[in-house]
């Protein structure tokens, strides 16, 4: 039986062995610490004063303080040294990394080239019409404003090896065959690329085109956040509804439907990988600076409030928007759980 409740670890309780302060570890009052960031400890392993009296079951290995003679203040000191330099040397190279990827304009530039020599191939096409239900205008439409296309895997291309999903020296395309969404900033620049796979044994359903691990750029912005899928009528002379719904292609099939069979074009529709809104926090209130709503509608995927994980970065956006000035309803249809026929498993 514990002792006391598992505190979480947080910036004003940072973790005493890794010094998290995600709420990844957890404390107890007699100092027992449930590690995340040394799980992989084994029993006996002394670590900045603690030492590991059981290997992790789970996510987390159990700590107690180590009253040995082999601990001494000045190792304790130099331990903590060492991890304050490790977390700067990361900050550096994350700012170094950001200092390298292209401004938006110049990323639009290069995908516009890329997309003139792809086109959307049939298997997609019959994929988009028969389970996810868009008309050939629908898609059409999407094709010709560069938002769909089947990716080409290996296509040697003349564009910036600075670009995310470009190989850096051999200037091909890098990630799988599948469908690529565009990211788009709002005013129809293409921001980067979520591909849909077409091989889901090897690849993940959705990921963000990179070069990252060919030694180029991530699909991150130069603000440091991912993009998100920002869908604006062309002819929309003003935003007067503002959508959010979760994913890529699930956010541009809404607006397809809400534009070409409702008529509504003052409707912009944003989407955001994971419906993780909340990470993206200075790209969506840029894209809300140009509408004239006050009131933003989110639209929960259909079995979100089963997943702890998408209703958590529900509730940071909802925070956030509620933060900046903006009233925040939900769309609720009964969708608990994924049994629709329009929801691809």
């Amino acid at each position: 039986m514990l002792s006391s409740r598992p505190i979480p670890t947080n910036r004003n309780n940072p973790c005493p062995i890794c010094q998290d302060t995600k709420s990844n570890c957890r404390i107890l009052e007699d100092e027992t610490i449930f590690c995340h960031g040394f799980a992989s400890s084994s029993k006996g392993e002394q670590i900045n004063g603690y030492v590991c009296v059981k290997p992790a079951n789970g996510h987390t290995a159990t700590f107690k303080p180590d009253n040995s003679e082999e601990w001494r203040e000045e190792k304790r000191q130099e331990w903590l040294e060492e991890r304050k330099f490790e977390k700067q040397r990361k900050v550096y190279k994350q700012q170094e990394k950001l200092k390298n990827l292209l401004p938006i304009d110049k990323r639009n530039t290069g995908y516009r080239r890329i997309i003139v020599k792809l086109n959307l191939s049939l298997p997609h096409i019959i994929q988009l019409k028969e389970k996810r239900g868009l008309s050939s205008q629908e898609i059409d439409f999407a094709y010709q404003l560069g938002w769909l296309r089947t990716w080409n895997r290996g296509l040697e291309v003349d564009v910036s090896t600075k670009l995310a999903g470009v190989a850096p020296g051999t200037h091909k395309l890098v990630g799988g065959h599948g469908l690529a969404i565009a990211a788009t900033d709002g005013n129809h620049k293409i921001t980067g690329f979520q591909i849909a796979s077409d091989n889901r044994e090897n690849f993940a359903k959705y990921y963000w085109l990179s070069s990252e691990k060919y030694g180029g750029n991530s699909p991150h912005l130069p603000n440091g956040e991912l993009p998100l899928f920002i869908w604006r009528h062309p002819q929309a002379k003003e935003i007067n509804e503002v959508w959010l719904v979760e994913g890529a292609l699930k956010s541009l099939i809404t607006a397809l439907k809400l534009w070409l069979r409702n008529n509504c074009t003052d409707v912009m529709v944003i989407g955001a990988a994971g419906g993780n809104f909340a990470g993206s926090k200075e790209t969506l209130k840029h894209a809300l600076q140009g509408t004239n709503c006050k009131t933003i509608k989110l639209q929960p995927d259909a079995g979100a409030v089963a997943n702890p994980h998408i209703t958590g970065h529900y509730r940071r956006i909802i925070n956030s928007l509620v933060s900046d000035g903006y009233k925040c309803t939900a769309g609720w249809w009964g969708q608990s759980t994924k049994d629709f026929p329009d929801i691809d498993e």
